[in-house]
Parts: C-alpha cells; structure tokens; sequence
C-alpha cells in the first residue's frame, strides 16, 4: 500500500491563516519598498548620465567651434600671404595687371 503525502490543503485554524497573511503582507510590503528603491537609484543614475552626456555634447560642440575658427583664421592668414606674395610678384615683375590679361593680349 502506498503512504499518503503531506497534505496541501488550507490550514483549518484560523490563527495560522492570519499570521501567514500576515507575513505574506509584509513580505510583499518589504519586496516592493526594495524594488522603488532600487527604481529610485535607477533614476537617479539615469539622470547623472544624462547631465554628463550633456555636459560632453556642449564641451565637443565647443571644441569643435574652436577648431572650426582656428582653421578658419588660418586660412585667411595664408590667403593674406598668398595675396601679398602675388602683389610683390606683380611688383618684381613690373606686372601691373593680372597675367592672363596679358596673355591674352599676347595672343591677340
């Protein structure tokens, strides 16, 4: 003959079912105060990130802006010295007028 298993019915006694409701309430209580907190913390990182992704989106953006006027102020400084070599080009040469105007008077 085969020996019975352990029952999985209710307790009958009311006390027991009050204290495992509860245990079961607090249980519950204390898991959900762990997870907000835990949701909290996330928050409160996801925030932190946020401002420091910010903070080195605005700090690229201007370093980017620097190295844009930078080159910019060289470019202009070597069209100035290109200019300024050509005018004294023009000057050693007696060249008073652009040399392909003077080409073109060669050819005519």
């Amino acid at each position: 003959m085969a020996k019975p298993g352990p029952s999985c019915a209710p307790s009958s006694s009311n006390s027991d079912s009050n204290v495992d409701e509860s245990s079961l309430e607090t249980l519950i209580t204390d898991a959900w105060d762990r997870a907000e907190g835990v949701l909290q913390r996330l928050k409160d990182s996801q925030g932190e990130l946020l401002n420091r992704v910010q903070k080195l989106k605005e700090d690229w953006q201007g370093d980017m802006d620097s190295l844009v006027n930078s080159c910019e102020q060289e470019i202009e400084g070597l069209n100035n010295v290109h200019n300024a070599d050509v005018e004294r080009l023009r000057i050693g040469t007696g060249i008073e007028r652009p040399i392909e105007l003077t080409a073109t008077e060669l050819a005519a």
